[in-house]
């Protein structure tokens, strides 16, 4: 029997040779079935039948690649990801995705169980420990004050779900959003990456200002068994 499953690529796009140590692309689980018309970063954070507690295979993950895991998954095995990580020797890591995209009073009820987005921090800089650098998918300016504070080496700026209800984020309003994180973490050394389409990619000119490299919106990459 043919078993497809499906993963998603976010490639990373740099204007400046020293932003050239970031990851090439990052790597996470495919999305569930959803209506066509709804964007993929949207439907990712859809709930799945079988949840993703592991790495994409070696044949879809490539030296060069960060690996994005939903670490607010209640059934995330996370003694059995820790040795994945070791043994394939991944060098970043990110919470993507990442339940920041949701609104304020649904994070906050996930907060008040201990799902919030501290949950995802602190699980993040503990599976990376000396082995892997960070990615943190935020998407507020407290967000990022709290993962600047906590040394992380990157952080990845993601629209909120009601950014995309009349389809892909302008760059006007990816740009707001990415300013206010920009203002509340004046004296961060990391990088800040921002989503950018694949039009956007090949002209760092027409990126929102803010950004040290743009992440392009995912494409599909097929496993087939």
């Amino acid at each position: 029997m043919i078993h497809n499953e499906n993963y998603l690529r976010w490639h990373v796009a740099v204007k400046e040779l020293s932003n050239q140590l970031l990851p090439r692309s990052i790597l996470t689980a495919g999305t569930p079935e959803a209506p066509g018309s709804l964007p993929v970063e949207v439907s990712l954070l859809l709930p799945t039948r079988k949840p993703e507690t592991h790495l994409p295979p070696a044949g879809v993950m490539e030296d060069g690649d960060a690996a994005g895991v939903f670490l607010t998954n209640p059934f995330l095995n996370k003694t059995i990801l820790t040795h994945q990580l070791t043994a394939r020797s991944v060098s970043w890591l990110s919470n993507l995705p990442s339940i920041i995209q949701y609104d304020d009073a649904f994070v906050q009820q996930l907060s008040d169980v201990n799902l919030g987005f501290a949950n995802e921090l602190n699980t993040l800089i503990s599976l990376c420990g000396t082995r892997a650098k960070s990615i943190v998918s935020i998407g507020r300016p407290e967000e990022a004050v709290v993962a600047a504070e906590a040394g992380v080496n990157a952080l990845f700026v993601l629209p909120p779900v009601d950014h995309f209800e009349t389809g892909f984020p302008s760059v006007r309003m990816r740009q707001e959003q990415i300013l206010k994180v920009r203002k509340a973490i004046p004296d961060y050394q990391g990088y800040v990456l921002g989503l950018v389409t694949d039009a956007e990619s090949v002209r760092p000119r027409t990126w929102p200002a803010g950004i040290d490299a743009g992440v392009i919106r995912p494409v599909e990459v097929q496993l087939v068994k």
